[in-house]
């Protein structure tokens, strides 16, 4: 994360807290609310739609994270939490599954595997493609013959 796209979240943030109750925002540490105040953006040009919810906004990835945060940390009781706790293990949980799926050392392998055989497959056809031809050999007679005919073309 980059530091104009913290300073816009902060922003971002500043803004959804003109709207939210008070009750809201008294429970967040004021320290917290006194760096949000501080670091923020001051050319960002984002404006809350009040027609719409705010899971409709268009907010940054990064604000996204900074509200579930603020709502795991200071506004939800403990059975929600849990909840959320619980579905964010469950998500983890499903995408090292997936990774351990993508690259799964077994699974690299078997393509090299695969590809090291369909070689072997190959130079075995070739082989017997060889052994089928048929070499005449020569007789001894002639061998001798054409042997002694190299000796005397030197």
């Amino acid at each position: 994360m980059t530091d104009v796209e913290y300073r816009n979240s902060l922003y971002e943030l500043s803004e959804i807290f003109k709207i939210l109750d008070k009750s809201l925002i008294a429970k967040i540490p004021q320290g917290l609310k006194d760096i949000i105040a501080k670091e923020k953006s001051t050319n960002y040009n984002f404006k809350l739609d009040y027609s719409k919810k705010l899971s409709e906004q268009k907010l940054s990835e990064t604000t996204e994270l900074f509200l579930t945060t603020l709502h795991l940390k200071y506004w939800c009781n403990e059975e929600e939490k849990q909840q959320i706790l619980n579905a964010m293990r469950e998500n983890e949980n499903k995408y090292q599954e997936e990774l351990r799926e993508q690259y799964n050392p077994d699974n690299l392998f078997k393509n090299k595997y695969n590809s090291v055989e369909n070689n072997n497959i190959k130079e075995q056809s070739t082989t017997q493609q060889m052994q089928m031809i048929e070499y005449q050999e020569e007789s001894i007679l002639k061998r001798i013959i054409n042997k002694i005919k190299s000796l005397f073309k030197k």
